[in-house]
């Protein structure tokens, strides 16, 4: 089980951690505005803050959006919704299973999710799942044709499953998910099927304050309250965790002012990754920069036993000037710069420094640099997408999803994660 995340150390701070290091629940106020913003879709904002922007006319044409794009397609999935509590056991029960009967193990996974990629020091899963997949209950209810493993080959997991899965499922009034009670609601499938050859995958919280992507081991279930890449290389990991991507995340997700809501289709199949990137071998470069600088905040993140979150608050906070993330926003920007070249803009003064944002003071590029990354990469997005069109990769264009009622919830009907929302909001955030 990992520690509870703490401030850092004075060992790691030194005498600063005495003065003017602020506790992470100060750290998230101080980010927290004083009035709620009106829930507005980033894609459709250009107004940002005076301090730093001159606002937009609400007469001015709707601003150009960008394409999902083929080359993107099956590499950003959401995580399994189990929609059950019964589901999630505790890692000692776990072990004692296994150790019990080891086939155990074979429907028994760490269950990892945003709350743990955000909070534990070293991104391990707190819990573990019962994991029953798509397979039939029992022999008699299997296809005639079938030959694989069934949920009763696994008596004591069953039996558990019994007990604490379906007397929940039983109330819930969506027919499919009462009659196959023993599986996820949403399981998946493809998902495994792609990173089940992987040692590691990219995931992501789906809702947050600060974009924090980290390599993980692909051996586990992942919750719905992440989004999961199956990429397993760190030059895909480098382009996603840079200023750029983190940018046009922002610029075309949801978000409630301070709050981002990652969206596969909006964020991801959007973006135009530098060419080579997700297509053939690693860009050396960037592999090597962002597994030094993954490393490096790992490095950190255990040092100060604290999580990714409050690390990236004390990476934003100008005051905190200390060794350990004077060096994290060094390899920021070295990354950042490794980035644009692959993009080929070797021309772009990123203009690195503490700039005033719509989600309060951060360490990224400038506000010119910004919308400057943000024009190149819709153009880009354009034209990768005409390419596709000609090459006949894309059918006739679908309508335009509705715009979310609740761009911080996580699927319109299921709350989101509640360490993210005001306390009056926090009422009944399932695990499953």
């Amino acid at each position: 089980m990992a520690k509870k995340p703490t401030s850092p150390s004075k060992s790691s701070l030194g005498q600063f951690a005495d003065t003017a290091i602020v506790p992470a629940q100060e750290a998230v106020d101080a980010y927290a505005p004083s009035k709620p913003m009106p829930l507005t879709p980033t894609k459709h904002r250009e107004k940002m803050s005076r301090e730093f922007v001159d606002i937009v006319s609400r007469d001015a044409p709707e601003p150009k959006m960008p394409d999902e794009l083929a080359s993107n397609s099956e590499k950003s999935f959401y995580g399994s919704f189990l929609m059950g509590r019964g589901y999630v056991i505790e890692p000692a029960e776990a072990q004692a299973l296994i150790e019990s009967d080891s086939s155990n193990s074979k429907v028994l996974f760490p269950f990892m999710t945003g709350q743990d990629l955000n909070s534990s020091p070293d991104q391990s899963p707190s819990r573990w799942t019962i994991n029953f997949f798509d397979w039939p209950l029992d022999r008699a209810n299997a296809p005639a044709d079938y030959n694989g493993p069934v949920a009763t080959d696994f008596p004591q997991i069953f039996d558990i499953a019994q007990i604490r899965i379906q007397p929940e499922r039983a109330l819930n009034n969506r027919i499919e998910w009462c009659e196959r009670w023993w599986q996820y609601a949403e399981k998946r499938s493809r998902l495994y099927e792609l990173i089940s050859k992987m040692s590691r995958v990219i995931a992501l919280s789906r809702v947050n304050n600060h974009l924090s992507f980290a390599m993980l081991p692909a051996s586990s279930v992942f919750d719905r309250t992440l989004v999961v890449f199956p990429l397993d290389r760190f030059d895909n990991w480098s382009v996603l965790q840079s200023s750029i991507h983190c940018h046009w995340a922002w610029h075309y997700g949801m978000a409630n002012h301070s709050i981002l809501n990652y969206s596969p289709s909006v964020c991801f199949k959007t973006y135009p990754f530098p060419s080579g990137v997700l297509a053939s071998g690693p860009l050396e470069s960037l592999a090597l920069l962002g597994e030094r600088y993954h490393a490096y905040r790992s490095q950190v993140t255990n040092q100060n036993n604290q999580g990714l979150r409050t690390t990236q608050y004390f990476f934003h906070d100008r005051r905190v000037q200390v060794a350990d993330f004077a060096r994290l926003r060094a390899l920021q920007v070295e990354m950042d710069q490794a980035v644009a070249a692959a993009y080929g803009w070797g021309d772009l003064d990123l203009g690195h420094g503490f700039h005033p944002t719509e989600q309060g003071e951060r360490f990224t590029i400038s506000e010119p640099a910004r919308r400057e990354v943000l024009d190149r990469l819709l153009a880009l997005n354009h034209q990768r997408y005409e390419e596709e069109l000609k090459a006949g990769l894309h059918n006739k264009k679908k309508p335009k999803p509705p715009k979310s009622k609740n761009p911080v919830s996580l699927d319109g009907i299921h709350p989101a994660q509640p360490d993210l929302l005001p306390p009056n909001n926090r009422s009944c955030f399932e695990a499953g």
